[in-house]
């Protein structure tokens, strides 16, 4: 998954917005192309990146959606990796700069599109769905390999006693949180999603 071009992480086509949109307007954008975040244009030039935890954030700080433009709201364009990058140097970029997005441009260095922690946890997913479960080493009957006891199915666990996923070799269980999408260094899956320890005690 880490290899994997980061292109493939972006929606179909460019999602864009004005920087002067009305938040319920840009955020019915994002849901149109199935995204989480948008390149924010003001007179045809960058001006920031506009997400869907912007929207969040908006309605938790008790704004009337209706009067905050996505100029209120916009996130400070994040750091541009090429549209030839990895998803591991997404991973990277983000970690570093704890941004949860990266600009994706091409060979001009034209914003084509945004890369966010939610979109390469959905493509981790989606990816993991293809490829299908594997079976436990050691056989019928046996106690999976690696691990330390317990009833036949039962999640391997942590150091700490938190199910993991241990042993793990995909993207979507080494570090994205698939409610919250921020990084994590230990994930657990609950009814089926991957989540960071916060998101697990909610």
């Amino acid at each position: 998954m880490n290899d994997v071009r980061l292109e493939e992480a972006l929606s179909a086509s460019r999602v864009t917005v004005s920087a002067s949109a009305a938040v319920p307007d840009a955020a019915t954008t994002l849901r149109e192309h199935d995204a989480t975040a948008a390149v924010v244009q003001r007179a045809g030039d960058l001006a920031g990146v506009f997400t869907a935890d912007a929207v969040v954030d908006a309605v938790a700080d008790g704004h009337g959606l209706d009067s905050v433009t996505v100029a209120d709201v916009m996130a400070d364009t994040p750091v541009s990796l090429s549209v030839d990058a990895t998803v591991a140097d997404a991973i990277d970029a983000m970690a570093r700069t704890g941004d949860g997005c990266v600009l994706v441009v091409d060979a001009d260095a034209e914003a084509i599109g945004v890369a966010s922690a939610q979109a390469i946890a959905a493509l981790a997913a989606t990816n993991d769905q293809r490829r299908g479960s594997r079976p436990p080493l050691g056989g019928p009957d046996r106690t999976p390999v690696g691990a330390s006891g317990g009833a036949p199915g039962d999640p391997p666990e942590s150091r700490d006693g938190d199910p993991t996923t241990a042993g793990a070799n995909t993207y979507s269980e080494q570090g994205v949180c698939e409610r919250c999408g921020g990084l994590a260094a230990a994930l657990g899956r609950v009814n089926g999603r991957l989540l960071c320890t916060e998101c697990r005690s909610l």
